[in-house]
């Protein structure tokens, strides 16, 4: 494995280690911020204030997506082909949906 295939495997997983670690913060971490009637201030996390089933639905499509990444960028750095290629630009470009143009 040359050099530029070992460092196309290590950055898609390093970008699915942090998406995930991403998603795991916007699940679990106190994000949200409110006082109560009484004046006392406290946090909640997404999980703890109620998640409807659509962000469910669009959590997992993003998860699947990041492990998809995972896959098909260590295909790719392994065997070669083009298609794993393809794959990856296209899974990366529907994660940043202001990003339109794909690599040639």
């Amino acid at each position: 494995m040359n050099m530029y295939r070992r460092f196309e495997s290590i950055s898609g997983l390093a970008a699915a280690v942090l998406g995930i670690l991403a998603l795991a913060y916007a699940l679990f971490g106190q994000i949200y911020r409110g006082i109560g009637s009484s004046g006392q201030s406290g946090t909640a996390s997404l999980l703890q204030v109620g998640i409807q089933p659509i962000t469910i639905a669009v959590l997992a499509v993003l998860l699947l997506a990041l492990i998809g990444l995972v896959v098909s960028s260590a295909l790719h750095s392994s065997t070669g082909e083009t298609g794993w290629q393809v794959n990856t630009w296209h899974i990366c470009s529907s994660n940043c949906p202001g990003y339109t143009s794909y690599a040639p």
